[in-house]
C-alpha cells in the first residue's frame, strides 16, 4: 500500500519503502501511543486528584496499591484522556500499579494515513531534494498534514495537556 501511495513501482526500492513504512509507523506510535491494542502495566505516583498515564487507555484492567499489591475496585476509578481519576473526584494518595489496554483491535484510518504521509515524506526527501518541488524539502520528517491528522490523538507530555 505504501509503495503505491508513494508512487514508486521500482522493485529496487523495496527495502527503502519498507524502511519508510517502519519509520512512519514508529513515528505515529511515538506521537500518539500504541496503535494496535497492547496491555500496559504502569507504575503511577500518587498525590493528586488526576494521575497522568503515559498513554490513552481504551479500558482499565486492574489497579493495585504499591507496595503491597492490594487490588482496588475498578468501579471507583475512571480515565479522562491520559488521566486516571477517582469516580468521587477524591484525592489519590498512594502509589499505584495500573494495568490497562491502549490502542485498537485494528489500526484506525487516521493512523494509517499519518504513517503513509510520514513514510512518503521520508522516502521523497531522503535523496537530494529538488528545490523546485516544495514536497521534497528536507528537515521536516512529520509533515503538517500528518500532524493535523494525528491532532486529536497526540500524547500530552507526562500526561498533561
Amino acid at each position: 500500500m505504501v509503495q503505491s501511495f508513494i508512487g514508486n513501482t521500482n522493485a529496487n526500492d523495496v527495502a527503502a519503502i519498507q524502511a519508510a513504512t517502519n519509520l512512519g509507523c514508529d513515528k505515529v506510535v511515538e506521537k500518539c501511543g500504541p496503535i494496535m491494542a497492547e496491555t500496559i502495566v504502569e507504575r503511577v505516583r500518587g498525590g493528586g486528584y488526576n494521575l497522568p498515564l503515559r498513554f490513552y487507555p481504551a479500558s482499565l484492567g486492574s489497579i493495585a496499591t504499591r507496595p503491597g499489591g492490594v487490588a482496588l475496585d475498578l468501579a471507583d476509578y475512571r480515565f479522562e484522556g491520559q488521566l486516571l481519576a477517582r469516580e468521587d473526584d477524591g484525592w489519590i494518595a498512594g502509589n499505584l500499579t495500573v494495568t490497562y489496554t491502549a490502542g485498537w483491535a485494528e489500526a484506525p484510518s487516521w493512523a494509517v494515513s499519518a504513517a503513509c504521509l510520514i513514510a512518503k515524506q521520508w522516502f521523497i526527501s531522503r535523496l537530494r531534494p529538488n528545490l523546485n518541488d516544495p514536497s521534497t524539502l528536507t528537515g521536516f520528517l512529520v509533515p503538517n498534514q500528518a500532524m493535523e491528522i494525528m491532532e486529536g490523538h497526540l500524547l500530552a507530555p507526562d500526561g498533561f495537556a
